[in-house]
């Protein structure tokens, strides 16, 4: 059966109602039903479609959770990765400004011998 090739403009049987329902149901609101769907079997109808529809939602929001704690992970991960870089860069540099002092030290060191060495030639 076709829903859309159904003329349902007029609910008479439950056939038509559960028909219509199916071809309308994603636009109606529980909050206010069309008379049609005013039956004791609709309204559960409804409550059962609600109950899966919270289902969902609540799945989503679950999955929406899951979703950012693992980018958050992912976030604190490369946030450690970089500071792990950061710290490394920093006792590299600290080791080649300990050789640079110790280097300056040797050439004042030599310059200081050259002046002496200049000094005792005069």
């Amino acid at each position: 059966m076709e829903l859309k090739k159904c003329d349902l403009d007029k609910v008479v049987t439950e056939e038509q109602r559960w028909l219509k329902l199916f071809n309308e149901g994603q636009t109606l609101n529980d909050a206010n039903l069309p008379e049609w769907m005013q039956t004791p079997e609709m309204r559960k109808v409804m409550t059962v479609l609600q109950r899966f529809s919270d289902k969902e939602e609540n799945y989503h929001t679950y999955a929406s959770r899951l979703d950012y704690q693992r980018t958050q992970m992912a976030v604190e991960e490369h946030a450690r990765e970089n500071l792990d870089k950061w710290t490394k860069a920093k006792q590299e540099l600290s080791q080649v400004e300990q050789k640079l002092t110790r280097t300056e030290r040797s050439l004042q060191q030599a310059l200081a011998e050259i002046e002496r060495l200049k000094s005792g030639q005069s």
